[in-house]
């Protein structure tokens, strides 16, 4: 059997079983629907998240030696080399306490 015998017997069976053909393809793009917009709704979801989480991630407060909360400052992009450069007495001598979370 070739390609082209094959490619025959392919197209009865689809105008043999129309009905079983229609189904079959509506399934499949419906499953295809349902797996793009699933995806696009986790990241949407995930990205909705990200905004509304994503500012409390990274925080500092610092406490004066008045022992006083200064308060809190949102802090973008704080490596841990900054932290402690923050809690050495001898950058920072009025700060107490760093904590980061």
């Amino acid at each position: 059997m070739d390609l082209r015998d094959a490619f025959r017997t392919a197209m009865r069976s689809l105008r043999t079983n129309r009905l079983r053909s229609a189904l079959t393809t509506l399934g499949i793009v419906i499953g295809i629907a349902a797996v793009i917009l699933g995806v696009a709704l986790g990241n949407g979801v995930q990205a909705y998240f990200d905004s509304l989480v994503g500012p409390l991630t990274t925080q500092i407060i610092v406490t004066k030696s008045t022992g006083h909360v200064a308060g809190a400052t949102q802090v973008h992009n704080l490596a841990d080399a900054d932290v402690d450069e923050l809690r050495n007495p001898a950058n920072a001598p009025d700060i107490v306490s760093v904590t980061r979370w």
